[in-house]
């Protein structure tokens, strides 16, 4: 018998700034079910409909929509990758909603720290609001490890548009999302991390941590700022 041997590409981001991409045969990447996509725009537009995982699925039982991120839409120098959406995020499809209890603490350290919002691109590890799992208190689930790997290829393409020199993770789940790996205790772990091409990553606490622990907010509020001093990036954000 002859087998036909099914060769699936995946994609690799050699360079957030070229949008270079190389395909490689059977490599445990980012797996890429749409085509890539070459704007914000044309990426919204490919993930709109998305139910390639279970939360896309039960949110299209929910008849909501996918919340895509919000800033600076053509190149900026910092990304902020937070969780998930939750609910009033999913209501009013703005991630880190300023309305809402973490995007309000997100962006008051935004503005304390000189950045703003309006300087910055603000996403998440997965664009669907994760229900919570049976037994579980609140509103909001955690992301699957199902969902932020079928999500990965999206955010990573997400990032080779926006060419970020900079990407904060705001918490655990991003963390993982970003570097595809778990990290153990966040807190003690905050600052910078390995360098990943041209892009610097910053581990930050996740902004409803904060919220229950507002003990670290100012620790996060004199991390944030920190970022201002890197890459010239007071200079480059006017």
């Amino acid at each position: 018998k002859k087998y036909k041997t099914k060769i699936e590409k995946y994609c690799l981001i050699t360079s957030s700034r070229s949008l270079t991409y190389n395909f490689l045969e059977k490599k445990k990447m980012e797996k890429i079910v749409y085509p890539i996509a070459k704007s914000i725009k044309d990426l919204e537009e490919k993930y709109k409909n998305c139910i390639l995982c279970s939360m896309g699925y039960k949110r299209k039982q929910r008849n909501c929509s996918v919340v895509f991120g919000r800033g600076n839409k053509l190149s900026t120098s910092i990304v902020f990758i937070g969780e998930a959406p939750g609910v009033q995020e999913e209501r009013d499809l703005i991630p880190f909603n300023p309305l809402a209890p973490a995007g309000g603490i997100l962006e008051k350290v935004l503005n304390i720290s000189g950045i703003g919002s309006d300087n910055v691109y603000i996403t998440n590890s997965i664009l669907c609001r994760p229900e919570p799992e049976e037994g579980e208190a609140g509103q909001n689930g955690k992301p699957s490890a199902e969902s932020i790997k079928i999500c990965n290829g999206r955010l990573k393409n997400e990032l080779a548009i926006l060419r970020p020199k900079i990407v904060g993770l705001l918490g655990s789940y991003a963390y993982k999302a970003f570097f595809g790996k778990d990290i153990d205790q966040i807190t003690k772990n905050l600052g910078w991390a390995e360098q990943q091409g041209d892009i610097k990553p910053y581990v930050l606490l996740h902004p409803s941590y904060i919220a229950r622990q507002l003990s670290f907010a100012q620790k996060d509020e004199e991390k944030i700022k920190s970022i201002l001093l890197d890459h010239d990036f007071a200079q480059e954000r006017v």
